[in-house]
């Protein structure tokens, strides 16, 4: 089944299956023809920032404590249970 958008409620549905054991990574790249790469990808960018993480577009982030005082400051990310849950079954 060749999805045209992934937008990111289906990547991260296909990174809950595979860490819920639904399915595994190798079934996921043929029945979505995606490579082991892009999983591995979407997997490292939700490691590091969580949901954000999976959008196609991301915006550069700031650190706060730049010499200018500008910046982007994080919030905490409400799905850190489901993060560290996906990250310690990879």
């Amino acid at each position: 089944m060749k999805i045209i958008r992934w937008t990111v409620r289906r990547k991260a549905a296909v990174l809950q299956a595979i860490a819920d054991g639904r399915i595994t990574p190798e079934a996921a790249c043929a029945r979505w023809e995606l490579t082991r790469e892009e999983i591995e990808a979407w997997r490292r960018d939700f490691a590091s920032a969580g949901v954000r993480g999976l959008r196609a577009t991301r915006h550069r982030h700031h650190d706060t404590s730049s010499k200018t005082g500008r910046g982007v400051s994080r919030r905490p990310n409400p799905g850190a249970s489901d993060k560290e849950s996906m990250s310690a079954r990879w």
